[in-house]
């Protein structure tokens, strides 16, 4: 018998016709309707999160977290994308049953009110498990070194999340990486608290180390370690 890589179905993403964030497989997932599937998750550039049947790719729900950004000059020289809004890989927390997303959301889809928040998505039924967490604001005060606060205008927000102990890692890179406010974050959220928990900065007396890792999310130690490569 013939082998190789073959062509099962493909599954449609309406919203936006170019995808950052690597697609999610679960298995064994029970929906609210009592109904047990094997899932695979992808979460979109105009900010929808989308769950299929991993045997059909029939669609089981989905989800819109908030407009994106409108494709633009200022934060996409290229005008590469359309929309600008979950660029990262979601983490799943199996054993709670939920996904999490970061979304950028603007109000009018214009960048400089585009912010970040931290989603919590009901893998049984795509509802929201918690009220979006915006993450603008948040600061990272260094003893002895000069205050950080994050603003979301100025980050992109593509490398993986992940999770640790309880927490999600949510690492950004930034717009413009010549610019002198460009900075690496690493964000740290408490989930059964739903605040955030810890912050870093890669660069407070300086500028660049933006925080992209092709993608993946941070590696993880054994102990708790965080490792992250910085670039730029």
């Amino acid at each position: 018998r013939a082998r190789g890589i073959a062509k099962l179905f493909s599954m449609a993403i309406p919203d936006d016709p170019r995808l950052e964030a690597q697609p999610l497989a679960i298995g064994g997932v029970r929906l609210a309707n009592g109904q047990t599937h094997d899932m695979i998750i992808q979460a979109s550039m105009g900010n929808t999160v989308y769950a299929f049947d991993a045997t059909s790719g029939a669609p089981l729900w989905k989800t819109n977290l908030g407009r994106p950004i409108a494709g633009t000059r200022s934060i996409d020289a290229w005008l590469i994308n359309v929309s600008w809004g979950i660029l990262s890989t979601p983490v799943v927390d199996e054993a709670a049953g939920v996904l999490y997303a970061c979304a950028w959301i603007s109000p009018d889809g214009s960048a400089p009110k585009g912010q970040h928040y931290l989603a919590a998505v009901r893998l049984n039924d795509g509802a929201l498990a918690r009220p979006l967490l915006n993450l603008e604001g948040a600061v990272y005060a260094p003893p002895k070194l000069p205050e950080q606060r994050f603003v979301s205008a100025q980050r992109k927000q593509r490398a993986a999340l992940t999770l640790l102990r309880g927490h999600v890692l949510i690492p950004f890179g930034t717009i413009s990486e010549t610019a002198t406010t460009a900075r690496g974050w690493l964000i740290a959220v408490d989930v059964a608290r739903w605040r955030i928990a810890a912050t870093w900065c890669s660069t407070v007396t300086g500028y660049g180390g933006g925080i992209w890792q092709s993608g993946s999310g941070p590696a993880l130690g054994a102990d708790g370690s965080i490792f992250v490569v910085t670039g730029n």
